[in-house]
Formats: C-alpha cells, structure tokens, sequence
C-alpha cells in the first residue's frame, strides 16, 4: 500500500521511539485510506502522528470528523448507516483530496 497517495506525512517522534505500529488483519487492504490515516506506522516509513475520528449522532444523522493531527487538517461527512463508516470514511477520503480543512487558530481575546 502506498500511503504517501492519500495525504502528506509528518513523522512522530513518539511513535518511532516507542516502535508503535497498529494493525488489524485486513483493514490496511480494505480500507487504505484509514489505515493510512490512523496508523502510528507505515511501510517502510517514518512513524507519523496517528489520525482521530469522531463518530457522534446529531439531527437524526451521524456525522464523522476525520482530523489528521499530523497535518492539523480535517474531513467531516454525514452518514446514515452506522454500518458503513469505515467504507463511506476510506471512499470520501480517496475521491475528494482536497476536501481537508485547514485547522481554525481562534482570535485571541483581549
């Protein structure tokens, strides 16, 4: 799996040292892109800051926050199957590349 095609990395530090590396069966092949997202490490790559998702119901919908903490960006999409998270996230995260938020810095207050 080539994850450098989804996103950009940021090599943790935390993560290299520590020798963390998260797997789970088959999930890196059906779902690349998550895996790549949420990975301490990758193949033959450094270790980079693993991603968050957030699953939670509002207005008879589920709405998902991809952040990726490496890049300080994230993707938010609405769901109706909470079967389908995995495949909705890894699609939308593959079709629309340019669909991440930068994060917002608020204003401090004086």
């Amino acid at each position: 799996m080539d994850s450098k095609r989804f996103l950009p990395t940021r090599p943790d530090k935390r993560a290299r040292e520590a020798g963390l590396h998260w797997e789970d069966g088959d999930f890196a092949e059906r779902f690349p892109a998550c895996y790549a997202l949420l990975a301490a490490a990758k193949d033959g790559v450094d270790p980079r800051e693993g991603a968050t998702l957030l699953v939670f119901a509002e207005g008879g919908s589920l709405k998902v926050c991809v952040n990726d903490r490496a890049t300080g960006q994230s993707m938010w999409l609405t769901l109706q199957n909470a079967e389908d998270i995995w495949r909705e996230v890894d699609t939308y995260i593959q079709a629309h590349p340019n669909a991440w938020r930068e994060r917002m810095v608020p204003k401090s207050r004086r």
